[in-house]
């Protein structure tokens, strides 16, 4: 049976065709043999990150949290390692315009920060680390909001990055983010998880899809799409022997100089666009650029204490955008269409409770 993926369908792809590519991810070549990189998985496990990362799921939502239970583990130790780090490296991969998808399934607007970290183990051996934060920008003023969503990869099982099918070989979640103030801490990140799948109905052999804005989810299978070997999401190296299959940003593109960088080219045309359109004035593209450049600018206010969260929800549907709120796009979520998404994390840290149309994001 085939079945429709309407995300795949409103963007122009074909199931059959997407199916196709993917089903060309075979995994033989990554030794069977490669032992885990974490504590908290074991040789096992491997079979199980292979089969689950290349193989479309009978119920997408019941395997995205068997999945999410089985390597956040991991993930949740990679973040912390990557922030703590003092030697991680940073690249703005990409500027996602308002409206529009991105190279990876982003929503606009929003620039696409990207960390790496190479973790040494105990062991001896090397980790990778990589994550992805969405950076709103300020349609008003054109300045840059603290990320709403982090897409994050762990490199769980011993391999090298160049070799084909490395996807097979990581952990990886999405976390989104609301933010609330702490009177001693300050600004405080709360995480949380979105369905893109409902549940499964038995009679249709699918499962209802949910009203969402990103459209990537917790689950490996809506991200391999864009990491196959041969996708043409994934960059090229300027030297094909260091090629990288394990994550779609080249490692060399993170020393780069930030202006010859991808995303800052890209917002800053966007923002120049803004101010011919009479939106906001030179000296704001001016001071937004600058920022880029500042030492700490990409600091994340408290995200330790974000990552350390004990319990992190599940919630489905997104409310509609409005674009006369304060809340940055992507903010809004509901479980059953009278919760926001905002509301439903709040209830479990209701000492930290805030409006969070009286905090002011958008970074100094």
């Amino acid at each position: 049976m085939r079945i429709e993926n309407p995300l795949l369908r409103s963007i122009g792809v074909s199931t059959v065709l997407f199916g196709a590519a993917i089903g060309c991810v075979s995994s033989h070549n990554v030794a069977p043999e490669s032992g885990p990189l974490t504590t908290h998985l074991t040789k096992q496990d491997a079979d199980y990150f292979k089969r689950t990362i290349n193989t479309e799921p009978k119920d997408q939502r019941e395997s995205e949290i068997e999945w999410v239970n089985k390597v956040f583990p991991t993930v949740k130790e990679g973040l912390q390692n990557l922030y703590k780090a003092e030697n991680s490296k940073i690249t703005l991969s990409d500027f996602v315009l308002p409206g529009d998808f991105g190279e990876d399934m982003g929503a606009g607007a929003n620039l696409h920060v990207l960390r790496a970290y190479e973790h040494k183990l105990p062991n001896g051996k090397t980790q990778k680390i990589y994550a992805n934060e969405h950076w709103p920008l300020d349609l008003q003023s054109g300045k840059l909001k603290y990320p709403t969503a982090i897409r994050i990869r762990v490199q769980a099982f011993e391999g090298s990055m160049q070799q084909k099918n490395a996807n097979d070989l990581i952990a990886s979640d999405v976390l989104q983010i609301v933010w609330t103030k702490d009177s001693e801490k300050g600004l405080v990140p709360l995480f949380g998880r979105q369905h893109f799948y409902g549940p499964y109905n038995p009679l249709t052999q699918q499962n209802t899809v949910n009203d969402t804005e990103v459209f990537v989810d917790s689950h490996p299978y809506s991200c391999v799409g864009c990491h196959r070997n041969e996708s043409h999401h994934i960059r090229k190296s300027s030297n094909p022997k260091l090629q990288s299959y394990g994550s779609i940003i080249q490692d060399e593109e993170y020393d780069k100089p930030i202006k010859e960088q991808v995303g800052y080219k890209s917002l800053q045309d966007f923002l120049y666009g803004m101010v011919k359109n009479g939106q906001i004035k030179t000296e704001d593209v001016e001071g937004t650029l600058a920022n880029l450049e500042r030492p700490g600018f990409f600091n994340i206010p408290n995200i330790l204490a974000g990552v350390e969260q004990e319990n992190i929800p599940w919630v489905d549907n997104d409310f509609p955008y409005d674009s006369t709120s304060r809340i940055p796009q992507s903010f809004l979520y509901t479980t059953d269409q009278q919760q926001t998404f905002v509301k439903a994390i709040y209830g479990q840290f209701q000492s930290q409770v805030a409006d969070i149309t009286d905090i002011d994001l958008q970074v100094k």
